[in-house]
């Protein structure tokens, strides 16, 4: 495993920037991790730590917006909608299995006329 460790400072808006990238023999694979922090135009501090590999870009900040958790709460009426719909799946599936004349097949019975 090969490492290697750089950090810059060109630019006078960051105050820090690493890298440092390991490069696994054999897999082919690389990683590099690091961090940045800049002023925002509020004033506020940023520090963003990150991560880049076979999982692809990672970033890290307290800044940075996240999901809310999941599952969330599911609201009752839907519940009930996902019951009725699966109720009237299983209705359906039970009438066309006993082949019985339905609003969908009004009659098993029609022919064309002789």
């Amino acid at each position: 495993m090969k490492t290697a460790t750089t950090t810059s400072t060109s630019n006078p808006k960051m105050a820090s920037v690493g890298l440092r990238v390991v490069l696994l023999m054999g897999e082919g694979a690389i990683v590099a991790a690091g961090q940045y922090s800049y002023t925002a135009p509020d004033g506020t501090e940023v520090l963003v730590t990150y991560v880049a590999d076979e999982n692809g870009f990672q970033p890290q900040s307290d800044l940075l917006p996240v999901a809310p958790l999941f599952p969330h709460p599911i609201p009752e009426f839907v519940l009930e909608q996902i019951a009725f719909a699966a109720e009237q799946d299983r209705l359906r599936a039970l009438e066309e299995s006993h082949e019985r004349p339905s609003v969908r097949n009004p009659s098993g019975t029609y022919r064309a006329p002789q």
